[in-house]
C-alpha cells in the first residue's frame, strides 16, 4: 500500500469514528431529572464518585448513647471506600399511585419462585408434586431428590446401577412411593419404583428393543399407569400397568393411527397425560399424548384400547411442534410447544380444546417464546395454568386462551400443589418453590398480608392489611408501603418491560443507596452532625404520631402514619426522604460484616455463612435502609442498616428504583 492510500485510509477512519461518536448520545449530566416515560418514577442522574462506607467507632457511641446498643450498629463496619460509576436513582420513593398502575396492569401481588438448595448439580426434568410438602424429582446421572417438607430440605441420591441415567420423568403417590422413568436408546429407557422413601429401587421394565426410545408416563391412580415412546414400526409405542408397575404390557391398538414421517413424542416428561372420571356405575380412564414434527394430539377414553389423532394449530417442522399438554378435565385441555431450536421465536406455540381434544384453538395471546412444559393450578378459577421454557414463564388465568408473559427465569419443568405451592425444576440442580398466591389464584391468608406495630419485630403478617389497606389513610403522593423485596422487584421487571430498557431499571445495591443517602456529607446525618435537626428534616417517630412504644429498643409501636414524598427538604443530590418516612429495599444480601462487600457499587449477592443472615430456609435476607416514620432519630443516621427476608411486608418498609446509564 503506498503512502498517499495509507493516507485516504486513515482519514476516512477517523472521519467515520467522529462521526460515530458524534451520533452517540452524552451521558445526562450530573443533577439532570427525567422521566422514561409519562408514569414512570422521575429520576435524577447521581455524579460518579467515591466515599466512605459505613460508621466510625465514634459514630457507632454516639448511637449506642442516644438509644440504640452497640451491637445493633457493630454491622456498620468495616468502614471501607467505595468507588461508584454515575447512575440514576429515584427522586422520591415509589409512590402509591405509581404502584397502583403496576398493580392494575399486571395483577400483582401474586406469589414469587425462590430458589431451594438441591444439594445436586444434575440437570432436572422430572418432577412430582404430592401435595405442599411433599415433592419428588429425577434428573441426569441417576438422580432423584425427595422432600417433605415443602422444600427446606432436599434429599438428593442416585438409583443404583443407573447413575448414566437420565430420570425424565416421575410419578410419586407419596413420600415413601415413586415411580421413576428414564429415556434413552434401547436399554437406557427404563423404569424403576422405590416404596421406601428411595432407598431401595426395584427395577420393573427395561425396553429390550435398540430402536425404542421411551419418552414420557402418566398414572390414573397409584396402580394404574401409561407410558408413551417414539413410534416403531409406524406407530407409537405404548405401555402400561394395572398392577403397580408389577407388570407392563406394550400395547398394540390396531386403532392407533399410523406416524406421520419424522412425528413422535418429545421427552418432555409432561407430552403425556391421565383424567379419569365416574359416570353413574360406569368409570372413563382418559389418555393423551402429544407429538412434534406433526403437532398432533392422540386420544383415548378406554385406558389406551383404542384411540384417535387430531391436528392443532401449532406450528410444525423439524424439532417443531406440541411438547406438553395439561388437564383441567375430561373436556379441557391446554397444550404449549413452539420451535425447538430457535425458543425466542414467538411462534404459534399454545393452544386449548374445550372437547376433549377433538378441535383445538390456538391462543389469542401466546407465551412469549418455546415452551417445554405446561401445567394447571388445581383449584383454580379459569383455571390458572403457567408454562415454562428456556426463555421464560408465563401464566394464564382462562386454561390458556390467553398468555402473559411473567419472568426471565428459565426451567423445565412445573407443578402445583394448589394456588398457593407450586416448583419448577431446570438445569444444575435448579429447583424454584412458588410460594402464592396464584394470579386469581386463592383468598388471602397470612402469608399474604402485612406486618403492623410489634408483629413487625416478629415478621408477622396481618391479611386484612396490604398496600391498598394499610390500616391508616394514605394519598396517592405517599409512598407504597407493605411491599416485599420480591414485589419491588417485580415493579422494576415492570418497568422495564414497559418502557423496553432492559435490565436499566434495578433495585440500587447498598453502597449506592448510602452514596446517594451521603450526598457528599461525611456526619451523622445528611444535613450534619446535629439530631436537633430531624424534625425539620425527616418523617420520624417525633413527628408522625406514633404513639405505644414497646419491644426492643422501644422500636415497635402503634399509630402513625406515612407522609407524602417530597414535603421534607431534599438532600445535596437532590432526593427526597432518603431518611425517615419508609424505610428502602436495595439489591442486597445481608451480611453482618462489609468484609466480602464489593467495593465497586456492585450489589453483594452472597448468601451469608451467618445463620442470622438467611430467613431459615436457605435464603439469603435482603437489606433495607433509611428508617421510617415509626423509628427514633438516631436510625436516620446514612450508615443505618436493617434486613428483612425477600417475601416479607410490613406498614414501614417501601422502596424507590435506581437505573444505569449504559
Amino acid at each position: 500500500m503506498n503512502l498517499r492510500r495509507l493516507f485516504f485510509l486513515l482519514a476516512a477512519l477517523l472521519l467515520a469514528a467522529g462521526h460515530s461518536a458524534a451520533q452517540s448520545p452524552a451521558p445526562p449530566a450530573a443533577g439532570t431529572v427525567f422521566r422514561d416515560c409519562p408514569s414512570c418514577p422521575e429520576m435524577v442522574v447521581l455524579p460518579a464518585g467515591a466515599f466512605t462506607m459505613g460508621s466510625s467507632a465514634e459514630e457507632k457511641s454516639w448511637a449506642a448513647a442516644h438509644g440504640g446498643r452497640q451491637d445493633a450498629v457493630a454491622d456498620e463496619a468495616p468502614q471501607h471506600r467505595v468507588s461508584l460509576p454515575s447512575f440514576a436513582l429515584g427522586k422520591y420513593d415509589v409512590t402509591r399511585g405509581e404502584y397502583a398502575e403496576f398493580a392494575q396492569e399486571t395483577g400483582h401481588p401474586v406469589g414469587q419462585w425462590n430458589p431451594q438448595r438441591s444439594n445436586t448439580a444434575a440437570s432436572l426434568h422430572g418432577l412430582s408434586v404430592v401435595n405442599a410438602n411433599v415433592v419428588w424429582a429425577g434428573g441426569t446421572a441417576g438422580t432423584f431428590l425427595l422432600t417433605t417438607d415443602g422444600g427446606r430440605t432436599w434429599q438428593a441420591g442416585t438409583v443404583p446401577g443407573g447413575e448414566k441415567l437420565d430420570f425424565r420423568d416421575v410419578y410419586a403417590v407419596d413420600a415413601e412411593t415413586a415411580y421413576l422413568m428414564s429415556i434413552g436408546n434401547g436399554i437406557e429407557s427404563r423404569i424403576y419404583k422405590t416404596t421406601d422413601a428411595g432407598k431401595t429401587w426395584s427395577l420393573q421394565y427395561t425396553e429390550q428393543n435398540p430402536k425404542a426410545f421411551l419418552d414420557c408416563m402418566a398414572f390414573w391412580n397409584p396402580a394404574r399407569g401409561i407410558v408413551v415412546g417414539d413410534p416403531l414400526d409406524g406407530k407409537s409405542e405404548l405401555l402400561t400397568t394395572s398392577d403397580g408397575g408389577a407388570h407392563w404390557t406394550q400395547l398394540r391398538p390396531e386403532s392407533l393411527p399410523t406416524a406421520k414421517a419424522g412425528e413422535g413424542s418429545p421427552a418432555s416428561g409432561t407430552c403425556i397425560a391421565t383424567y379419569s372420571e365416574k359416570k353413574g356405575t360406569e368409570k372413563t380412564w382418559h389418555a393423551w399424548f402429544v407429538t412434534e414434527n406433526a403437532s398432533r394430539v392422540f386420544h383415548s377414553a378406554d385406558a389406551g384400547k383404542t384411540w384417535t389423532a387430531s391436528d392443532t394449530p401449532l406450528v410444525t417442522g423439524l424439532n417443531q411442534g406440541v411438547f406438553s399438554i395439561a388437564v383441567v378435565d375430561a373436556n379441557r385441555l391446554a397444550i404449549v410447544g413452539g420451535d425447538y431450536d430457535h425458543p425466542q421465536l414467538v411462534k404459534p406455540n399454545s393452544a386449548y380444546s374445550s372437547d376433549s381434544g377433538r378441535m383445538w384453538k390456538e391462543s389469542t395471546r401466546r407465551p412469549a417464546g418455546y415452551r417445554w412444559c405446561v401445567a394447571i393450578i388445581p383449584g383454580t378459577p379459569g383455571p390458572t395454568a403457567f408454562a415454562v421454557g428456556p426463555t421464560g414463564m408465563d401464566y394464564s388465568l382462562d386454561g390458556g386462551k390467553n398468555w402473559e408473559h411473567l419472568n426471565e427465569v428459565s426451567a423445565n419443568t412445573i407443578a402445583f400443589a394448589d394456588a398457593r405451592h407450586g416448583w419448577a425444576v431446570g438445569e444444575k440442580g435448579q429447583i424454584l418453590k412458588f410460594e402464592g398466591p396464584s394470579p386469581a389464584g386463592a383468598a388471602p391468608s397470612a402469608d399474604d398480608g402485612c406486618g403492623a406495630s410489634r408483629a413487625i419485630f416478629k415478621w408477622q403478617k396481618d391479611p386484612k392489611v396490604t398496600w391498598e389497606n394499610p390500616g391508616y389513610p394514605q394519598t396517592d403522593r405517599d409512598p407504597v408501603i407493605c411491599v416485599s423485596w420480591q414485589d419491588a422487584k417485580a415493579y422494576v421487571a415492570w418497568l422495564n418491560k414497559k418502557t423496553g430498557l432492559a435490565g436499566a431499571y434495578r433495585l440500587p445495591s447498598e453502597s449506592e443507596w448510602e452514596y446517594a443517602a451521603r450526598a457528599g456529607a461525611t456526619g451523622k446525618f445528611w444535613w450534619g452532625d446535629d439530631a436537633n435537626g430531624a424534625p425539620s428534616h425527616a418523617w420520624f417517630r417525633d413527628n408522625s404520631d406514633v404513639t405505644g412504644c414497646e419491644g426492643i429498643l422501644g422500636l415497635f409501636c402503634t399509630g402513625g402514619h406515612t407522609h407524602p414524598v417530597g414535603t421534607k427538604p431534599p438532600n445535596a443530590f437532590g432526593l427526597y426522604d432518603m431518611s425517615g418516612n419508609v424505610w428502602q429495599w436495595t439489591e442486597d444480601c445481608y451480611d453482618n460484616s462489609y468484609a466480602p462487600a464489593p467495593v465497586d457499587g456492585r450489589a453483594n449477592d452472597v448468601p451469608s455463612s451467618d445463620p442470622q443472615a438467611n430467613d431459615g430456609h436457605g435464603n439469603c435476607l435482603r437489606v433495607d435502609r433509611g428508617s421510617s416514620w415509626m423509628f427514633p432519630a438516631w436510625l436516620l443516621r446514612p450508615a443505618t442498616r436493617e434486613r428483612n427476608p425477600a417475601d416479607y411486608r410490613n406498614v414501614i418498609l417501601g422502596f424507590r428504583v435506581a437505573r444505569s446509564l449504559s
